[in-house]
């Protein structure tokens, strides 16, 4: 089994890229992962809470498949 990494704050701008590259190739939920991330050691981040937003209402009337 693997282990995750935690996000470092150095991290962050290439993270916050890499959700909203997620929510283009409509994956909310790899984009409303990442945003908790962020927001977990920036919680005041306001890209990542606009981003983490946008990824929600993506998953509206969508099931994970």
């Amino acid at each position: 089994m693997f282990e995750l990494k935690p996000l470092h704050a150095d991290s962050i701008p290439a993270a916050l890229e890499k959700a909203m590259r997620y929510r283009l190739l409509n994956e909310p939920w790899q984009a409303a992962s990442i945003c908790e991330d962020i927001l977990a050691l920036e919680p005041e981040n306001q890209e990542a809470l606009v981003t983490f937003l946008l990824a929600l209402t993506d998953q509206f009337g969508r099931e994970r498949g």
